[in-house]
């Protein structure tokens, strides 16, 4: 059993005790720094009682608070984000997440051993964080149409995975560096100062909409919203001419009558809230998007129930995929280096199912192609893993291999189908909230997956990879319905 113990003083840190002693007679080392440097001997005198059995329990709980907070936050974030200045909502997201970290650093400085602050600071780290991907999704819905949307999104959405293996990377090399080699504050601070650096790069340099650039989009909310050939509203899918789409940028101000000339060359997603260069109007604003209007756009729903299940799968692997491999007879660092071209397989897979579900027009028949493969890529992954042992080489061929199936489909319906569904709805600006219900409730699925997968490991590894076999297979259920109306306009074409 392990033991959590809080050092108290400034010049003590705990120490191991033997085998012969109780586990609450923990012996402390006291430290003492001089002209000739630094001494340390052995304080038998001080004893520390333990209050949680386990460390492990303490960082799951402020897992559980982060990702509680988090899921919830984007359904609010999700609303706001339709009725604010885009870049101003991300700053400010962002400097909210980069003071947090400093915040969970600064406990060190300060000597806070508070459980309750570290709660209160990952539940507002949480509700911080949540004000990014509504807000980045809408940015990117409103510049690319849905021609090639799908796949422009697929390369966009790498950053993701480019942002899990930089952040384990510069927060091992963080805490890495101080004392011991176990600077934790450290490991908190340089990827918070990252984060404020980057939100001044977003003030400074983003660009919300194209009619903040004075650009107009030459294609129409109507034409985008069901996408490919098939117009909303007309209840005949699938029997009109596709179109070609071409992205003919030109500037609004070489034509200040376009929107009065061609009412289909409107900027993408009419403005609910003037940016910069806009005023307010009082029609937008009376239309603005709510929580039952989104809930009614065709498809949402499905969506978000599969994103639950595709995310929790995900997350499952992304976050036990150490432990796996820890009982299969990697040493932890090894399985943390293997688990890192999981994200890898996530970036192929994703791109891959933008430019197919760009190329037919069907991304629910995509997503669910990914999905229902991703079952045996399960199977074969977890046999083979056991089969092949602790030979490096072709463990990380077979995380790349899962990590293509099972994370296409999330990456797919958390981007392009957002973007999609929220342009489904004409003379409003939604993309912010339908991708903030879609990815909330994505995210619960992501929070509970360490409780529910936690208590299957404790069985065998075998029943978890059967259970995320069956969630696979029922978030490609999920789907069944879209796939129908996907490949009756396949057969039209």
């Amino acid at each position: 059993t392990r033991w959590l113990y809080v050092q108290e003083l400034d010049d003590l840190m705990p120490a191991r005790s033997t085998a012969s002693e109780s586990p609450d007679a923990v012996h402390w080392l006291k430290v003492r720094e001089g002209a000739g440097g630094m001494t340390v001997s052995e304080d038998k005198s001080v004893r520390a009682k333990p209050n949680v059995l386990d460390g492990s329990v303490l960082l799951g709980t402020l897992d559980s608070i982060f990702l509680g907070f988090y899921t919830a936050g984007l359904f609010v974030s999700g609303y706001v984000g339709d009725r604010v200045d885009l870049r101003l909502f991300l700053t400010i997201g962002m400097v909210g997440s980069a003071i947090c970290m400093m915040l969970m650093a600064l406990a060190y400085v300060l000597h806070v051993h508070s459980l309750a602050y570290f709660c209160v600071v990952n539940a507002v780290f949480g509700l911080f964080q949540s004000m990014g991907w509504p807000a980045v999704v809408a940015v990117m819905g409103s510049w690319f149409g849905h021609g090639n949307r799908g796949f422009i999104m697929g390369v966009w959405n790498c950053h993701t995975s480019v942002g899990n293996i930089l952040g384990s990377v510069i927060t091992a090399a963080a805490v890495g560096s101080g004392m011991h080699h176990e600077d934790w504050p450290l490991g908190y601070f340089l990827p918070g100062l990252i984060m404020a650096l980057c939100a001044a790069a977003v003030y400074l340099f983003l660009i919300a909409h194209p009619e903040d650039a004075n650009v107009a989009v030459p294609w129409s909310n109507a034409h985008d919203a069901d996408g490919a050939g098939r117009r909303s509203g007309d209840g005949n899918e699938g029997e009109e001419e596709e179109e070609e789409f071409t992205y003919d940028f030109h500037d609004v101000s070489e034509s200040a009558d376009i929107h009065e000339e061609n009412d289909n060359q409107v900027p993408l997603m009419q403005s609910a809230a003037r940016r910069s260069t806009g005023a307010v109007t009082a029609k937008v604003a009376a239309c603005g998007s709510t929580f039952l209007e989104a809930l009614r756009i065709p498809g949402l729903v499905p969506y978000s129930v599969s994103l639950l299940l595709s995310k929790m799968c995900a997350y499952s692997v992304l976050y036990w995929g150490p432990y796996f491999l820890g009982s299969v007879g990697f040493t932890s660092e090894t399985a943390g280096y293997l688990c890192s071209f999981f994200d890898i397989g996530g970036m192929i897979g994703g791109i891959a199912a933008g430019f197919i579900s760009d190329r037919f027009g069907v991304r629910a028949l995509v997503a669910f192609g990914f999905q229902v493969l991703g079952v045996p890529a399960m199977a074969f992954y977890y046999h083979e893993t056991v089969a092949v042992g602790t030979e490096v080489g072709p463990n990380i061929w077979l995380m790349i291999f899962v990590g293509i199936f099972i994370n296409a489909p999330y990456a797919l319906i958390t981007t392009a189908v957002s973007a999609d569904l929220g342009n489904k709805v004409e003379s409003t600006r939604m993309l912010s909230l339908v991708t903030g219900i879609i990815d909330g409730t994505g995210s619960f699925g992501a929070m509970i997956q360490g409780v529910v997968v936690g208590l299957i490991a404790s069985e065998s590894w075998a029943s978890v990879w059967h259970f995320l076999m069956v969630a696979q297979g029922l978030s490609a259920v999920m789907l069944v319905m879209l796939v129908k109306q996907d490949v009756q306009h396949l057969r039209s074409r």
